[in-house]
């Protein structure tokens, strides 16, 4: 047998090695982080307007691509600046003199994983609104701050996706590109090596 028969194998060998190793990083398309709690509590009944709303998640999430924004069943935005992510949480300021009504609340969060996910939970005000610096009835104004598409924040339409839409990070596509590269040229450094020594 040739030299260059010989080493056909051991280079595609060393090609499918590199692939197997790139499917074993890619992360699993089912695994995205998980909702574990919200505040308020998903389709609660509150006898006033709640000062934030939260929701917390089953791990890390990353520093980028996150919204968080709150409505009214019209379209009334009634959060009250942009939102703010903790560890394992996002939550945003609300309008504690929002009237009684069904708000949706809006969110999107990229998992430490690299997977974006997003989602939306509604509560229910039932009772009198408190007092807040925005009197009864009137609606925020619509320069407050809300999040910009421009910025890491996105807007709320954007932030309507069910949860489990999941994407690979750049960095992880990078890399399986790369691999796929380095396998290439490894197979091909072999049978022009196998060529010569012929």
């Amino acid at each position: 047998m040739s030299r260059s028969r010989r080493a056909l194998p051991s280079a595609v060998a060393i090609v499918v090695a590199l692939f197997g190793v790139a499917t074993l990083l890619a992360p699993p398309a089912s695994a995205h982080v998980q909702v574990v709690g919200t505040s308020p509590a998903a389709d609660a009944q509150l006898d006033a307007a709640p000062t934030r709303a939260e929701v917390r998640f089953d791990s890390g999430l990353l520093d980028i691509g996150y919204a968080m924004v709150v409505r009214s069943a019209d379209g009334r935005t009634v959060s009250t600046g942009p939102a703010q992510l903790g560890p394992d949480s996002i939550e945003v300021a609300t309008d504690p003199a929002a009237g009684p009504g069904r708000y949706p609340v809006a969110f999107r969060v990229v998992s430490a994983d690299g997977h974006e996910v997003a989602s939306s939970s509604d509560y229910t005000v039932t009772g009198t609104p408190t007092a807040s610096p925005n009197p009864v009835g009137v609606e925020v104004p619509s320069d407050s701050p809300t999040p910009n598409p421009s910025e890491p924040q996105r807007s709320a339409a954007e932030a309507t996706e069910q949860v489990g839409s999941s994407r690979w990070t750049p960095a992880v596509a990078t890399g399986v590109a790369a691999l796929g590269v380095v396998g290439a040229g490894l197979l091909a450094w072999a049978l022009l090596a196998g060529r010569r020594r012929h």
